[in-house]
């Protein structure tokens, strides 16, 4: 696998992986916390964190080449796939 291929493995991971744990904090946050306010505001950013993350999730198996130049293409995870087919190409050579 080169760099940049690597580089976009890692950046998928960790956006798979903050929308765990911003998932999972959210859960337990009214365990430990008794402030009102303190506790609206981390619930709050929680939930932003994880639509975030999900968002951006979404948006690279969505839009497979990406919308803007800072994009990382799907392209960069899969190298090898041949994105000269098209999904429903794909899908009736299956069946």
């Amino acid at each position: 696998m080169n760099d940049e291929s690597s580089n976009a493995w890692a950046i998928l991971d960790r956006e798979s992986w903050m929308l765990e744990r911003s998932v999972q904090e959210r859960s337990r946050l009214g365990q430990s916390i008794h402030d009102e306010e303190r506790l609206q505001v981390l619930n709050n950013a929680l939930s932003e964190s994880a639509i975030l993350h999900a968002r951006n999730l979404c948006e690279l198996f969505a839009e497979p080449e990406g919308k803007f130049a800072r994009d990382m293409p799907l392209s960069h995870l899969l190298p090898d796939w041949d994105w000269a087919i098209t999904k429903y190409e794909r899908l009736n050579a299956l069946l």
